[in-house]
């Protein structure tokens, strides 16, 4: 099993937007997985972590390449890019059990 983390440094004042659009693409997409958002209680100020729960990297690779062809998504990353700051992190990662 793999984890695809994405961790995102958001405008301040923007987590609840952020992750209330995690949210609503998730059910845009369809996605069954595990998933969890993380805001910071101690640690880096404004930023917000998505992990996603895949049986493999080739499951990973399909959902994103579904979910960049959605005809939602062109809006929700114009409106994304206007609630985040350049930069953050994709990671993938082995969960070991």
């Amino acid at each position: 099993m793999i984890v695809h983390r994405l961790c995102y440094m958001v405008k301040p004042g923007r987590i609840n937007e952020v992750v209330q659009m995690i949210f609503e693409a998730g059910k845009a997409s369809g996605f069954s997985g595990t998933s969890r958002v993380y805001t910071p209680v101690y640690g880096p100020f404004y930023k917000v972590c998505l992990e996603l729960e895949f049986a493999d990297q080739g499951e990973c690779g399909k959902f994103w390449d579904e979910w960049w062809k959605l005809p939602t998504t062109p809006a929700h990353m114009k409106k994304w890019n206007e609630l985040v700051e350049s930069g953050g992190t994709s990671e993938i990662w082995v969960l070991r059990t």
